[in-house]
């Protein structure tokens, strides 16, 4: 069964990339632990400058799998 993303979850999976407080949103996790994902690598990403951001393919593959992608990690 597909289930329909939110407006709001479904906008910010519209774009290349997504700013790490997207995680919060589209996980229901906090700030924190969207952060310490980030630093273990556990979810990739890409640094400019001072902002961090993350491929919302990356994050596709994570909602579509369940779980995170072994090429992922």
């Amino acid at each position: 069964m597909v289930v329909p993303y939110s407006p709001e979850v479904a906008e910010i999976l519209s774009k290349a990339t997504a700013p790490v407080s997207a995680l919060e949103v589209i996980f229901g996790i906090g700030h924190r632990q969207a952060y310490e994902a980030v630093n273990r690598g556990e979810i990739p990403s890409i640094r400019l400058g001072r902002r961090i951001v993350i491929s919302t393919r990356v994050i596709q593959e994570i909602l579509d799998a369940g779980t995170i992608p072994e090429r992922a990690a």
